[in-house]
């Protein structure tokens, strides 16, 4: 069952908060935070900063959980339009803005089960595949990048990237998915980044000292 786009989901920059107090606060609790309780915290339980009503959040989770016929409660936004700004490597701390992609994950094993059968049956026919070895590093850490996707007539290929550029349109900001075989592997992953942040802060102070 898919719904009619709900006007609740699309987001509108100019009515979003400042992020520089919220880099500040999660500064602040980097070093007296367990990273994985600070994942669980800020990212699988926060508020998205792109969505300060909780109520529009819930449309854009349900738009998509529907579309993939899995639970709401498995689609969640990650990235800078959760937290409000970046902890990636490259854009540490850079905050949400007009240029940004709002990043939602999806934890679903079905799903990821699925794509990665029709993936597989390509690389069995095809051998042009650039992004093999890029799509095959993040598959071993459990999840699945759409956009290391080889070039092929699969319907949830195509079907992936139909939906989420009409849902991006709807949104009015570029919306981007990724599929993660489960809760472990999801928090596998993301709590590297934010262990990473927490190293970040405790060298800086021991530097200082």
């Amino acid at each position: 069952m898919t719904h009619t786009p709900d006007p609740r989901m699309r987001i509108k920059i100019t009515d979003l908060p400042e992020s520089l107090p919220l880099i500040s606060e999660f500064k602040a609790k980097l070093t007296v935070v367990d990273s994985l309780d600070l994942l669980r915290r800020h990212i699988i339980f926060g508020q998205a900063f792109v969505y300060p009503n909780p109520d529009d959040e819930f449309e854009l989770a349900r738009s998509i959980a529907d579309h993939f016929d899995t639970h709401p409660a498995n689609v969640i936004l990650v990235g800078s339009g959760k937290l409000g700004f970046s902890i990636a490597p490259h854009k540490r701390y850079v905050p949400f803005n007009d240029k940004s992609d709002v990043d939602v994950a999806i934890i679903d094993q079905r799903l990821f089960d699925t794509i990665w059968w029709e993936i597989h049956k390509a690389n069995m026919t095809s051998s042009n595949w650039p992004n093999r070895d890029a799509f095959a590093k993040y598959l071993l850490r459990g999840w699945i990048r759409p956009d290391k996707f080889p070039s092929i007539e699969a319907p949830e290929v195509s079907d992936w990237w139909d939906f989420f550029n009409s849902l991006s349109r709807s949104v009015g900001i570029k919306i981007r998915g990724a599929v993660y075989n489960d809760w472990k592997f999801f928090e596998s992953y993301h709590v590297q980044s934010v262990k990473k942040c927490a190293d970040e802060i405790e060298l800086s102070t021991n530097g200082s000292r």
